[in-house]
């Protein structure tokens, strides 16, 4: 992977964690601490092999959105694969 593309993908993972650490706080001051830790908050860009690993490994990501990826099945496989493998969060 060229170092641009590098450069990008820290910089998604980076904004994608900062606002899922916005969003539990938010929901944290309507209900509750309790309540924001247990809530499953879902990246809502389209997961893909290069980033998804990355992604999930974010304290504040629970999951994340699969889109066109899903329509190719060796990608969506690949994107399972990696997960099963590296299994960045326990649940």
């Amino acid at each position: 992977m060229r170092a641009s593309a590098l450069r990008l993908h820290s910089r998604t993972r980076v904004a994608a964690q900062q606002m899922h650490h916005s969003i539990r706080g938010m929901i944290a001051e309507i209900a509750g601490a309790e309540v924001a830790e247990r809530m499953r908050i879902l990246y809502g860009g389209s997961a893909k092999p290069d980033n998804v690993a990355e992604l999930l490994r974010q304290p504040d990501i629970d999951g994340g959105l699969v889109g066109g990826a899903s329509l190719d099945a060796p990608t969506f496989a690949l994107i399972v694969r990696i997960l099963l493998e590296g299994r960045p969060r326990s649940q």
